[in-house]
């Protein structure tokens, strides 16, 4: 039989042909998806296979480790909810904070302008001032800050009004809110706080922590070695950390001499720690105590000069750390009973920023006259708020420290800072509490703001009974709000000395009378007496625990914030600037190896200070490694070497080594020449011309010359060929050495007017290779002519002779109040059109040329209505030199020699000039 098997050729019904499209279009589908599976099995997933089989524990690690990461922090964040509440109260708090205080319509007297800032420009980050960002104990840093004016009843009183505090609420200082105020109080005694009930002493066996002092382990291992301190103790506290490390790390072995502090002051210096922080450093505590297997971490050991005293952490009351080491500090004087003066020092002078600010002497820092004596709290953007530190300066030329300033800022880094205290808003509440009280009673907070300290360092005078008594009723109101309110005993401070009831007392010179405050007391310059008046005595003797108190004897003391270690060394205060003295500051920048230090302390400085009764201020910045010299073609560049007095390091390659060493050199002789050392900075590396404005002008003429040196045309020109290399050396050189000095002008020299009180009456800027050849009599320059802006040398016997268009730029001495434009003179060259420039010397100067260093001085200076007076110069008697090493022995030769025609410099027969010398 024969079957048709055409399907063309057969009757298909539609129902039919559908069902067999369908039917190929499945058949073509799975086709192409089977060879789609093939492919990515044959070429992608059977790789990955093997991969996987190589590297699969690999990622099992991998993803295990992510795993334990985010349920780790899941876990965290969930335990610390807290602290996320703690900042949403913050934020709640700051807010109408700010706006109430921004917003706030105070009144203000212009006539009675009463912040202390001199200048009307303020420094920004200190980026290389030694130490000054570094907190203190309750200085936390922020930026954020508010301007508060004065009150129109009483216009140096700058402070909160009724109703305008850090909230609309109403607090009452005598409702506890701190997290621990229901903790027992730990102290007992016949010493009564002034803000409470609350009695203070160890007395009795009421706590542990008193028990702790009066148990037999106290009295056997710790009370013998306290006992022996019979003049002078130096004690703090430090809990955790790093601070056993501290004490014997190479910057405290280098910066602090114990062999000498041992001999002054004996084994005084302890520092009270805990038994784990004992244990923690065995290799340490082994190092200098020995290997004694019957030693016990509770024994006192002894690194350095320190006596360390383990405290069980069982008698500690407190949760919180930091209110244990207040109670330490504040209830430690029990410790020395029979010690004369009781000094409490902060554990954090022994870090590396801060160890080189501890006392040489700590009798240096005793006041006899004083019961308490302690730093006014610095005028800094990491105490009262950058902020509002610009706002007062713009509006009154000064400012003076706010409380309400303080508070604000410690609140403002709790934004970043959480651990900053233990209650956010107990820490706000306080703050407010205490504003409202005072200017309820007062009807100004002034009183606030004279209390402002550092608590970081305290003197305890306890010599007389009527000091010790004062002493221990402070102590235990302080301790009282700290129990009762946050820990930060800055913001208590200023409210237990307002309770004491002693009245702020000032001189407004040396030696005369003290006077009540009023618009001319000055927190940088002037001591900060509080004193028992006759007014004043049935308040302090209230609850009859203060029994012999002595008509104008100085309770307190605040001494003058120009003295706070931020600026100086502790026991080394600058200047006493209530003194009428002229005052000259010298600004030195450049490069260390060209720096001439021979002469400086012997023909400038002492001849001013102990001869001419002028203070001196020394402001120098230095670059270890330095770039291609303007000369350095000459033969005798080859030669250069560090000046004579640093021969020590001649051959040093560690450029960490000699920064440090001739920091530590050119402040101790400029110190021991009498002078006062406003600001040293050493870096390692050259000045970088990276200022937005010049890369912009550099890229500009790069664009318009490829070919050239994008230096060869500004600020000076020169287009001899021959010149044509050195010329861009010294352009390049010049910018560095102007920058250098802008940086020295805004970092330091204006922070030393702003927040030390300086006022200078010159301003002296000099070339760093310049050497002193005989003594400098400013008086006698200044005679020249009186009525001048500035003084330069003449240097009219000069090769090629200097033109009536140019001033010579190794030196100028000119007044204060036109000094900025040599302070930013770096500003001022690239605003200057060195186009016209060119143009003024067309005639002067030598064909292809156009206005070198001199002749840019000239035309900056005329441009800003400079007078400036060319002197002889025997007058300012200098020369431009070079420390040269030649046959392994060390000279100075002259390399710029300058002169005048009237009243010549004598010049010493074995100071060869550079040229002149056979190598």
């Amino acid at each position: 039989m024969n079957i048709d098997r055409s399907w063309n050729k057969t009757k298909k019904t539609p129902d039919d042909v559908g069902t067999i499209i369908r039917t190929k279009l499945r058949h073509t589908v799975g086709s192409i998806t089977k060879c789609f599976y093939k492919f990515i099995a044959q070429f992608m997933l059977k790789p990955m296979y093997k991969l996987l089989r190589i590297k699969l524990p690999v990622y099992v690690i991998f993803l295990g480790t992510i795993c334990i990461v985010i349920i780790s922090q899941s876990i965290i964040m969930y335990s610390n909810h807290s602290i996320f509440m703690k900042l949403n109260d913050v934020m709640d708090a700051i807010n109408p904070m700010q706006n109430i205080l921004l917003n706030g319509n105070y009144n203000s007297n212009d006539n009675n302008p009463v912040a202390f800032t001199t200048a009307s420009d303020l420094i920004g980050n200190a980026d290389f001032s030694t130490g000054v960002d570094e907190l203190s104990d309750d200085a936390i840093g922020a930026a954020g800050g508010t301007d508060s004016d004065n009150d129109s009843n009483n216009p140096y009183n700058v402070g909160a009004k009724e109703g305008f505090f850090f909230s609309n609420m109403t607090y009452d200082y005598r409702e506890c809110t701190s997290p621990e105020s229901h903790v027992p109080w730990p102290l007992e005694g016949n010493i009564h706080s002034k803000t409470s009930d609350l009695t203070c002493g160890m007395e009795s066996d009421s706590s542990p922590f008193t028990s702790f002092f009066h148990s037999q382990l106290w009295k056997t291992k710790f009370e013998p070695l306290t006992k022996k301190c019979k003049k002078l103790a130096v004690f703090g506290v430090a809990f955790g950390g790093n601070f056993v490390k501290d004490l014997d790390a190479p910057h405290v072995q280098t910066l602090v001499n114990a062999t000498d502090l041992l001999r002054r002051h004996g084994q005084c210096f302890f520092i009270l720690t805990t038994e784990d922080d004992i244990q923690n450093n065995a290799a340490i505590i082994k190092k200098y105590n020995g290997d004694e297997k019957e030693r016990s971490f509770i024994d006192p050991v002894i690194i350095g000069h320190n006596t360390l005293i383990p405290i069980p952490r069982e008698v500690l009351p407190y949760h919180n750390p930091r209110r244990n080491v207040k109670l330490l500090k504040y209830m430690g004087q029990y410790m020395f009973q029979d010690t004369e003066t009781v000094i409490w020092q902060d554990a954090k002078f022994f870090r590396d920023d801060f160890v080189s600010k501890q006392p040489v002497n700590y009798e240096d820092m005793i006041d006899d006259d004083a019961c308490v004596a302690a730093m006014g709290l610095p005028v800094h953007k990491i105490t009262v708020g950058l902020a509002n530190i610009r706002r007062g300066i713009q509006k009154n030329g000064r400012y003076r420290a706010q409380y309400e300033h303080h508070c604000q800022t410690i609140i403002a880094a709790l934004i970043d800072r959480p651990n900053v205290t233990d209650s956010s808003e107990n820490l706000i509440r306080q703050c407010d509490a205490y504003l409202q009280h005072v200017y309820q009673q007062e009807g100004n907070i002034e009183t606030m703001n004279q209390g402002l300290i550092d608590s970081a360092f305290i003197v305890w005078n306890h010599k007389t009974q009527s000091c010790r008594d004062f002493s221990s009723a402070f102590r235990c109101t302080i301790m009282d709000q700290i129990q009762c309110h946050s820990d930060r005993d800055q913001v208590s401070i200023p409210f237990a000395m307002y309770t004491m009831g002693v009245s702020g007392m000032y001189s407004q010179r040396k030696g005369e009378n003290l006077r009540k405050i009023d618009e001319s007391w000055d927190q940088r310059i002037h001591d900060l007496d509080f004193i028992v008046t006759d007014n004043d005595k049935n308040k302090i003797t209230a609850n009859n625990d203060v029994k012999s108190v002595v008509e104008d004897e100085v309770m307190l003391r605040v001494t003058r914030s120009s003295c706070h270690w931020y600026f100086s060394r502790l026991g080394n205060c600058r200047t006493d600037l209530t003194e009428e003295k002229p005052t000259v500051a010298l600004l030195v920048a450049g490069s260390a190896k060209q720096y001439v230090f021979d002469g400086l302390s012997e023909h400038f400085i002492k001849p001013l200070v102990k001869e001419q009764n002028t203070e001196v201020d020394y402001y120098l910045m230095l670059s270890v490694k330095q770039g291609l010299a303007y000369r350095s073609s000459e033969a005798y560049m080859k030669h250069e070497t560090y000046d004579p007095n640093f021969s020590v390091i001649a051959g040093e390659k560690d450029s960490g080594k000699v920064t440090a060493y001739l920091f530590d050199k050119i402040r101790n002789s400029v110190r021991l020449a009498g002078a006062n050392v406003g600001g040293i900075h050493i870096q390692p590396q050259p000045m970088k011309l990276d200022p937005r404005v010049l890369r912009k002008k550099q890229l500009d003429a790069k664009r318009a010359r490829p070919k050239e040196d994008s230096y060869y045309r500004f600020p000076t020109l020169d287009l001899r060929p021959e010149f044509r290399r050195r010329t861009a050396v010294a352009n390049r050189n010049l910018f560095k050495l102007y920058l250098g000095l802008q940086k020295l002008w805004e970092k330091h020299l204006i922070a030393s007017e702003h927040f030390i009180g300086v006022s200078y009456d010159y301003i002296m800027v000099l070339r760093e290779d310049v050497k002193w050849m005989n003594d400098f009599n400013l008086e006698k320059v200044i005679a020249t002519n009186p009525s001048a802006d500035a003084y330069v040398l003449s240097c009219d016997l000069r090769d090629p002779p200097i033109i009536a268009n140019e001033y010579n730029d190794y030196g100028i001495i000119i007044r204060r109040e036109k000094a900025a434009v040599v302070g930013r003179y770096f500003d001022e060259i690239i605003k200057t059109d060195f186009n016209a420039c060119h143009d003024s010397v067309k005639g002067m100067a030598a064909n292809d040329t156009g206005c070198n260093s001199g002749m840019l001085f000239y035309w900056i200076m005329e441009r800003n209505n400079v007078t400036v007076q060319r002197v002889p110069q025997s007058l300012f008697p200098i020369e431009r030199a070079v420390n040269l090493a030649i046959n392994k022995t060390s000279s100075v030769c002259i390399h710029r020699y300058c002169q005048s025609k009237e009243d010549p410099l004598q010049v010493p027969e074995n100071l060869q000039i550079c040229d002149s010398i056979q190598l």
